[in-house]
């Protein structure tokens, strides 16, 4: 779940197990770029702020516009 979380970014996904009373929440404003520093917080990395791109795609066939993400680190 935690990484649905990271990829609908802005998106609060709430799990319950209703057993035993716990619950878990993720929700994460920065996307993929909060993923990316996610797996990194353990690791030594050359470029400490990746690369991020963020944009609007037109599809074709309907008109319709799809939010598109890309990172590079």
């Amino acid at each position: 779940m935690r990484e649905l979380a990271f990829l609908t970014r802005g998106v609060k996904i709430q799990i319950a197990d209703e057993r035993t009373g716990k619950s878990k929440e993720f929700k994460y404003e920065g996307g993929i770029r909060s993923f990316v520093q996610y797996l990194n917080k353990s690791k030594a990395v050359l470029h400490p702020d990746p690369v991020y791109i963020s944009g609007e795609k037109k599809q074709c066939d309907d008109g319709g516009i799809v939010p598109v993400q890309r990172l590079l680190q």
